[in-house]
C-alpha cells in the first residue's frame, strides 16, 4: 500500500470516526479505546480489509487497548533500567550519568523501532507472546527492512510536522488532537501493510500467521 492510500483511508468511514478517536484520545484510560481501535485497524490491514473499524465492541477494544500499553511498557523496560542505572550513577559524577544516559538513549531507538511490528503481532494473533517474540519480530523486519524503515521515518517525519502545526495560535491544539489521532490511524495502516508483506515473503500465503 503506498502512502498516498494511507492517507486517503482515515477517512473512508468518514470524518467522524477520527473525531470521536481524537476526543476519546484525550481522556486517561478511556483512551485505552483508542489502543483498541488501531489495533483493529492494523489487523483490518494485515487481512487485505482496507477499511476503518466502526466504533462499537467498546469492550474488546479497551482490552486490546489495555494490552497495547502493557506490550509497550515490557518494551520499554530495558531502556527504563538503563535509565535507572545512569541515575545512581549520576550521583557519584556528572560523566558517569552522562556515559549511562547514552545506552539509554540507544536502547530506547531501538525498542521503538521494532515496537510497532509487535503491536502488529499482536493485531494478528491477539497474544501478548507473540508481540514479545523477538525472533519472528526480526525476521520480519528483516523481511522488508527496506519498506518497514521508510514508514518508520515518514513517522518522524509526521510527528515533527504535527508538532509544528500545533504552534499555530488558537488552533493549534485543535490541529494536535485531529492531527494526532489521525496520523496514529495512517501509520496503523502503513505497518500493517508491512506486517502482511512480511507474512507473504515469510510463509508465502497471506494470512498463515506465526508458526511459534
Amino acid at each position: 500500500m503506498n502512502i498516498e492510500k494511507a492517507l486517503r483511508l482515515p477517512f473512508a468511514g468518514g470524518f467522524t470516526r477520527i473525531v470521536i478517536g481524537a476526543v476519546l484520545n484525550c481522556i486517561p484510560i478511556v483512551n485505552f479505546l483508542c489502543g483498541g481501535y488501531l489495533i483493529e485497524l492494523t489487523a483490518n490491514t494485515i487481512k487485505g480489509r482496507e477499511e476503518m473499524p466502526a466504533w462499537d465492541g467498546w469492550g474488546n477494544k479497551f482490552i486490546k487497548g489495555l494490552m497495547v500499553l502493557i506490550i509497550t511498557f515490557l518494551y520499554m523496560l530495558i531502556p527504563l533500567l538503563f535509565l535507572t542505572i545512569a541515575g545512581g550513577m549520576g550521583s557519584y559524577s556528572a560523566d558517569s550519568l552522562t556515559a549511562g544516559a547514552i545506552p539509554c538513549f540507544i536502547a530506547a531507538l531501538v525498542a521503538w523501532f521494532i515496537l510497532p511490528m509487535g503491536l502488529a503481532h499482536y493485531a494478528a494473533t491477539g497474544t501478548i507472546g507473540s508481540a514479545l517474540s523477538l525472533r519472528n519480530i526480526f525476521s520480519f523486519i528483516g523481511s522488508v527492512f527496506g519498506n518497514y524503515l521508510g514508514i518508520y521515518l515518514v513517522s518522524i517525519v509526521m510527528f515533527f510536522v504535527l508538532g509544528i502545526l500545533s504552534l499555530i495560535p488558537f488552533l493549534g491544539w485543535i490541529v494536535s488532537i485531529l492531527g494526532g489521532f489521525y496520523s496514529a490511524c495512517v501509520l496503523a495502516v502503513l505497518f500493517g501493510d508491512a506486517y502482511r508483506r512480511a507474512n507473504l515473503k515469510i510463509y508465502g500465503d497471506g494470512i498463515t500467521l506465526l508458526k511459534l
